[in-house]
């Protein structure tokens, strides 16, 4: 897979809204930064089903991990996005040089829980960040002030099939 030279050897800085998705329930910083790094036409590469594309993520964010993560919840989408879902006004920002901790605290404000997301999942295996919100620092209002539940795609419940098991990766990551 082909990937910009830039975002391997720069400083790098995700700025992502809140989104559904209809392969990874949710899309935030790592994703974002990770997908937007893919040289056209090799992007469609990393979406090989649930389970592969969940782990191409956090294969990948061991190259592309964000050194800052802004993620923007002035206004996400619902439903069926990225791209065809509905806006939502949610009114917080968030930001951290931990991607993991701030794509797990955005998806606890959207109303999903990240030991469901599997990129995010694979991504703490793999040490590229705390998923555990009893090891963040919050700064500002307490989040569970600012959860508003967004609609998931309508292919959620497939989605949260992205486990390895039954296939020759399970137990490796």
């Amino acid at each position: 897979m082909r990937i910009a030279k830039t975002p391997l050897k720069s400083f790098r800085v995700s700025l992502a809204k809140p989104k559904t998705h209809d392969c990874v329930i949710v899309t935030l910083g790592i994703k974002n930064l990770v997908v937007g790094a893919i040289q056209n036409p090799d992007k469609p590469k990393i979406h090989q089903g649930y389970p592969a594309i969940n782990l191409n993520l956090a294969l990948l964010a061991r190259e592309l991990r964000p050194d800052l993560s802004v993620i923007d919840g002035v206004e996400g989408m619902e439903g069926d996005g990225p791209v065809e879902g509905d806006p939502v006004q949610h009114g917080f920002v968030l930001l951290g040089s931990d991607p993991v901790a701030v794509d797990a605290a955005a998806a606890t404000l959207m109303g999903f829980d990240p030991e469901k997301i599997g990129y995010l999942v694979y991504c703490a295996r793999l040490g590229l960040g705390e998923p555990s919100r009893e090891n963040w620092e919050v700064v500002g209002d307490p989040l569970e002030e600012a959860v508003r539940p967004y609609r998931p795609h309508r292919t959620f419940a497939e989605q949260l099939r992205w486990e390895l098991s039954g296939t020759a990766l399970a137990g490796k990551i």
